[in-house]
């Protein structure tokens, strides 16, 4: 896992060979089994191919992402409706448990998709009323997940990140 973790970056240079629905079938069957508060799995996938992900491509917003014109795949992520206990603990905690579930379920189609030999790129800015007509939806679209072939091999570079001391507190 940790290779992958370490090979993983946002890819945004796609090549036009199209993914193989057995590859998408499996990246969907790794990311079910992402952990959710309560198993509650507050989370629909719409996985758009051809003019589908043309549509989904021509979504984008403020001029940005146009590398995404070259996706041949999208898996768009939408928020389902969480339960009463769901809502409790919202109000309770103050934790956003729904929005963690989904950002726990796009690392897992992440990691997926590069174990599967594909590039990824999150999306968080978008048409989301475009998407929605896309797909012939009401639902909240929270992410969208860029899907190809990466055109060419990238040449592994040493990640900017911040140091583990700064990020992690040990507390014996």
């Amino acid at each position: 896992m940790l290779e992958i973790i370490k090979k993983r970056y946002s890819c945004r240079n796609y090549s036009d060979r199209p993914i193989e629905r057995e590859k998408l079938e499996r990246i969907v069957a790794g990311a079910r089994l992402a952990p959710s508060a309560h198993n509650e799995q507050p989370y629909h996938f719409y996985i758009a191919t051809g003019e589908v992900a043309q549509k989904i491509a021509a979504a984008r917003s403020f001029a940005m992402n146009k590398f995404i014109a070259k996706a041949t795949a999208f898996i768009v992520v939408t928020q389902q409706k969480s339960s009463a206990l769901v809502g409790l603990a919202k109000r309770v905690t103050d934790q956003d448990l729904t929005s963690i579930d989904i950002g726990i379920v796009c690392a897992y189609l992440d990691f997926m998709a590069q174990a599967e030999g594909l590039g990824c790129c999150m999306l968080g800015v978008f048409d989301e009323k475009r998407v929605q007509a896309a797909l012939n939806t009401s639902q909240r679209v929270r992410l969208i997940l860029s899907l190809g072939y990466p055109a060419t091999a990238r040449q592994q570079t040493a990640k900017k990140r911040r140091a583990s001391a700064e990020l992690a507190s040990w507390c014996d």
